[in-house]
């Protein structure tokens, strides 16, 4: 009994000081070893002794910014610290650290100006860098720099440290090319060897593509064309539509030429069939193509010539 009366004044004299540097209940059992429910019980015993202060809850007066937790809680903070790492250091969970600097930025947020000035926005790193803020937002996306988002981007010390050697990377991975469309000048990842037209936005790749779509190249143009397109473009342009023609619509016409859809696509995106609007038919706003019967029996002749000669 007197063994135990000594362990138990020996913990009360210990939570008394834990509990002055500004520990709380969970703090004081990990730091003790002990039971939450020991701590806890203790904790009143001594409360009824007036031996250590309650705590009152939901009042600022009992939020301390000058004990030692919080300061090693600021500390940490201002020299870039994360919140889990924090929480490591005190005993505490990472939300629990976030609660208590949330808290403490809103009793004394003059003690935080230093780590508000580490964040930078996407336009006050590109004016650092001295780079064009697309650039940057390009560098971002390609790399996945993490960023903050609170109504804007927002970079921290270490984003910015990677943010320049991800800057290098680009400039080697990169180069200055000029947009077919618009003609300005923007900067694209290197592409492999292959066909690649430079375009420098989503806007002028549509558009782009709208003119492929309704002005494609003159086949006649194209350097590398096989036999049998070779032929079929000789016979289409050698024939006249007559004035009382048949237009079908695309899955009548592939039915009609006794080739794919793909295939039917492929010819008038080069230019060698003839394309015509429907009258009344429509598709996502746009005038659904239809294709002359004369010139889809060209094409069926064509590919079944070439087919027998290949098999032959």
């Amino acid at each position: 009994m007197r063994g135990q009366a000594i362990i138990q004044s020996l913990l009360e004299e210990e939570i008394v000081r834990l509990r002055g540097r500004g520990d709380r209940n969970r703090e004081i059992a990990h730091a003790l070893a002990i039971d939450m429910t020991a701590v806890r019980r203790l904790v009143r015993h001594l409360v009824r002794q007036k031996r250590i202060a309650p705590r009152r809850r939901g009042r600022k007066s009992s939020f301390d910014l000058e004990s030692r937790r919080m300061r090693i809680l600021i500390a940490m903070r201002l020299r870039g610290e994360s919140l889990k790492k924090i929480g490591k250091r005190l005993g505490i969970s990472g939300t629990w650290a976030h609660q208590l600097l949330g808290q403490a930025k809103r009793v004394a947020p003059e003690r935080f100006a230093s780590e508000n000035r580490r964040w930078h926005t996407v336009e006050e790193a590109a004016a650092i860098l001295h780079r064009p803020y697309q650039f940057l937002c390009q560098v971002l996306r390609t790399y996945r720099i993490v960023r903050k988002k609170a109504n804007r981007y927002l970079l921290n010390a270490k984003a910015m440290a990677r943010l320049r050697v991800c800057i290098c990377k680009a400039d080697q991975e990169t180069l200055q090319r000029t947009c077919r469309v618009c003609r300005k000048p923007f900067v694209a990842r290197k592409k492999s060897e292959g066909r690649y037209v430079p375009l420098c936005s989503m806007i002028c790749r549509k558009q782009y593509q709208n003119e492929l779509r309704y002005h494609p190249p003159p086949p006649e143009k194209q350097t590398k064309m096989s036999k049998r397109h070779a032929a079929l473009w000789e016979r289409l342009q050698g024939h006249v539509i007559p004035a009382n023609e048949r237009w079908l619509a695309l899955y009548q016409a592939s039915t009609c030429a006794g080739v794919s859809v793909m295939v039917i696509e492929w010819l008038r995106i080069r230019g060698f069939v003839t394309v015509q609007p429907h009258p009344t038919r429509r598709y996502h706003g746009r005038a659904m193509n239809t294709f002359a019967k004369s010139e889809m029996r060209i094409v069926r002749k064509v590919y079944a010539l070439s087919s027998s000669v290949a098999g032959g």
